[in-house]
């Protein structure tokens, strides 16, 4: 201890202070991107359907514009990752667990299916609330009506030479 005391007295070396101020410094910097931080993200949102699936949605409101925006908070290292990837718009898929795929009306908590879709990769990170909350949207079917013929009626005053052929004879009907 008397060791300690008396190199304290002689003064400290520029070493010395040098690497104090550079491990402090980087202390700060960790404690500064672990910090807590709130930030307002403003982004798209639009729900897909799977490819080959006999469904299509659409929202309930004609005048939806896909618009939101979203208040996210958490470490802010992991916020800008966040805001990175909430930047290109975020897709939803028909069938996941917060979005139902089943024919009918329903309602999308955005906040849930967001952090479970989108933000499902960024621990750190969670919404704190999305505007709007909720988007609604229609589910239907698809319906294939197959080989259904294809007939011409000509009309009358029509003169036709030779054999009528029809290619292709039969169609396939979605609606």
């Amino acid at each position: 201890m008397s060791d300690l005391l008396a190199r304290i007295r002689k003064g400290v070396s520029a070493k010395e202070v040098l690497a104090v101020v550079v491990v402090t410094t980087l202390i700060w910097l960790y404690a500064e991107a672990e910090s807590v931080a709130t930030t307002i993200v403003e982004t798209t949102v639009r729900v897909s359907v799977p490819e080959g699936a006999d469904r299509v949605v659409n929202p309930v409101d004609p005048s939806w514009s896909g618009e939101i925006s979203i208040r996210l908070q958490g470490a802010r290292g992991s916020i800008d990752a966040a805001k990175s990837a909430l930047a290109r718009g975020v897709e939803l898929t028909l069938g996941d667990s917060d979005v139902p795929g089943r024919p009918g009306q329903h309602s999308i908590n955005l906040q849930s299916a967001i952090q479970n879709d989108a933000l499902r990769d960024h621990t750190g990170v969670v919404i704190a609330a999305v505007e709007p909350p909720t988007l609604t949207v229609y589910v239907e079917p698809i319906v294939r009506i197959l080989d259904i013929p294809i007939l011409f009626d000509p009309p009358e005053g029509l003169l036709i030479a030779g054999d009528l052929v029809i290619e292709p004879s039969m169609a396939i009907i979605t609606a």
